[in-house]
């Protein structure tokens, strides 16, 4: 996927993913606000031009893995406000 053309497409994605699997509504919230701040930060970086997320619900848990193409980026270093 491309970070700036499908960032509001995937933000809905793994939303409606979360309220499939019967997440509390306040703890949608705060995970789709936490997953846009930091998929802003790695938009805003040249170097990171596609990313991927995936979802997938255990037994008991639900995993959401989001990969980033080149270096690594600490979201909460420098300028970066989280």
């Amino acid at each position: 996927m491309k970070l700036n053309t499908d960032l509001k497409k995937t933000i809905e994605d793994v939303s409606m993913f979360l309220r499939a699997n019967s997440l509390e509504r306040e703890t949608i919230t705060r995970f789709v606000l936490f997953l846009e701040e930091t998929l802003l930060v790695y938009r805003d970086d040249e170097s990171f031009d596609t990313f991927t997320i995936k979802c997938k619900k255990h037994v008991k848990t639900i995993t959401i893995k989001i990969v980033v193409p080149g270096k690594s980026l600490n979201p909460a270093e420098g300028n970066l406000l989280i």
